[in-house]
This record gives structure tokens, C-alpha cells and sequence, in this order.
């Protein structure tokens, strides 16, 4: 009878800890997926202005080069 309930007593406790281990990885996921949206928004940045570079510089070759 005791084990028993020690058995239940214990389940109970490994299943809070990993529904809190759940949710924390949930979060740190959710945390990821912003961090890769922004770094996506700012590279798309940075390839708009390289492309507008390689453009006026295009623009400024000399005659007779490629």
C-alpha cells in the first residue's frame, strides 16, 4: 500500500516536471522563430542595399569595360 502510493506520488512529480520542461521548451522555440524572422527582415535589408550598390556602381564603368 505504501509503495503504491509512493509510486503515485512519484508519476505525479515527473509529470509536472515535464509538463514544465514542455512549456520552457515551447517558449524557447517560440523565442527562436522571432530571433529568425528578425535576422531574416535585416538580411533582406542588407541584399536590398547591396543590390542598390551594385547598381549605381553598374551605372559608373568606365567605356570599354565589362
Amino acid at each position: 500500500m505504501v509503495v503504491s502510493l509512493e509510486a503515485i506520488f512519484l508519476s505525479t512529480f515527473v509529470l509536472m516536471k515535464q509538463n514544465r520542461m514542455s512549456q520552457c521548451a515551447d517558449q524557447r522555440a517560440s523565442l527562436d522563430l522571432q530571433i529568425n524572422l528578425w535576422a531574416e527582415r535585416e538580411m533582406t535589408v542588407v541584399l536590398q542595399m547591396l543590390s542598390a550598390m551594385g547598381g549605381s556602381l553598374a551605372s559608373r564603368r568606365l567605356p570599354g569595360r565589362k
